[in-house]
């Protein structure tokens, strides 16, 4: 759970009543409590919001590396020259890369390279009963598909495949995790509350004490005018916590006065504001579930700021290190002999 705000007064229970005493003490917590959790949704909100803006771009980069190495692998099985075994591993590389990119949706270069070369499909039968053919220097020089002009082949020996494969299902997660975290973020919008009675009573009374124009000073009018802007908004969203914090800010209204005195009328706040801060300590660890997704972190809660800035920053450089392996194997399958070098290593 966040820090607790102690910048608002401590409530003066007036009651002479204990038991109603005690209640006025439990809103003023409440009220603090619910301003922590309302600070940690809104930290996480803008955690996970970076989160996507840094992460989006070189999303669709690695997406179109994937995009080029289906490219690469079907142009070169489209080339003579490959064994029977070795064109057997480009085709299943092929259908592994292919079910990765159509994973993530519809896709036609890698729906079509997956047809042409399913085990079933008449093309792969014709091309795996005609007979093993050299390799022609003239074939192995044709260029695939544009995967990049910053790659090169010179980091291409050593690369594996099965690292590869285990960063496409990463990769995969990471999708699943921001569709989550959207879902997640549209049940909030449906769980948004409709203001109550005694969310509506404390803006009546604080509407009234801010009218501007019942305020003869100048500075004063525009300051309450700002305010019940603010009072406004609260009002709109159901939000008794803010609206009850407002009161605190104008110095006008006492909580001890103006919420109910009676036991029974404040145990009703108290429920109010016990539901506000369980929505909103929800909401809190939702993010935090679909960050810590998002990032490979195990499950939990509590991760600090600092940390999840670093895991962005590692997210980020995963995801450019899996684009330039991918360009770089695009790129090897031009250089028959060390693309056959590759496959065996892989075997």
């Amino acid at each position: 759970m966040p820090a607790t705000d102690r910048s608002l007064p401590q409530a003066r229970p007036a009651s002479t009543d204990p038991h109603a005493a005690a209640q006025q003490a439990r809103v003023e917590a409440l009220v603090r409590e619910a301003a922590d959790w309302r600070a940690a949704v809104a930290g996480w909100e803008a955690t996970v919001e970076g989160l996507w803006q840094a992460v989006e771009p070189v999303q669709r980069a690695l997406h179109d590396a994937w995009r080029g190495w289906v490219a690469a692998l079907d142009e070169a099985l489209l080339q003579p020259g490959w064994s029977r075994g070795e064109r057997a591993q480009l085709q299943d590389l092929l259908r592994e890369a292919a079910t990765a990119v159509l994973a993530l949706g519809p896709d036609a270069l890698a729906a079509q390279a997956l047809d042409r070369h399913a085990p079933d499909s008449a093309g792969a039968r014709a091309r795996a009963a005609a007979p093993a053919e050299a390799a022609d220097p003239a074939d192995a020089a044709r260029p695939s598909t544009p995967v990049g002009a910053e790659a090169t082949l010179d980091a291409a020996d050593g690369w594996d495949w099965e690292r590869q494969a285990a960063q496409a299902a990463a990769g995969r997660e990471r999708q699943a995790a921001q569709r989550r975290a959207e879902a997640a973020q549209r049940q909030r919008a449906q769980d948004a509350q409709a203001v109550t009675g005694s969310a509506r009573e404390v803006y009546r009374r604080l509407a009234s004490a801010l009218h501007p124009d019942r305020e003869p000073d100048a500075d004063l009018r525009a300051r309450k005018t700002a305010l019940m802007q603010q009072a406004n908004q609260a009002h709109a969203a159901g939000d008794l916590q803010a609206l009850l914090a407002l009161q605190r800010q104008v110095g006008q209204l006492d909580l001890a006065r103006h919420l109910p005195s009676d036991a029974r009328g404040l145990g009703q706040v108290v429920a109010e504001l016990q539901a506000q801060v369980a929505q909103l300590r929800t909401q809190a660890h939702r993010l935090e579930a679909a960050f810590r997704a998002a990032t490979g972190e195990p499950a939990g809660i509590g991760m600090q700021p600092q940390k999840a800035t670093r895991l962005v920053a590692a997210q980020v450089r995963r995801l450019r290190e899996e684009e330039v392996l991918l360009r770089r194997q695009a790129l090897l399958l031009r250089d028959v002999e060390r693309a056959r070098d590759w496959l065996r290593r892989l075997r």
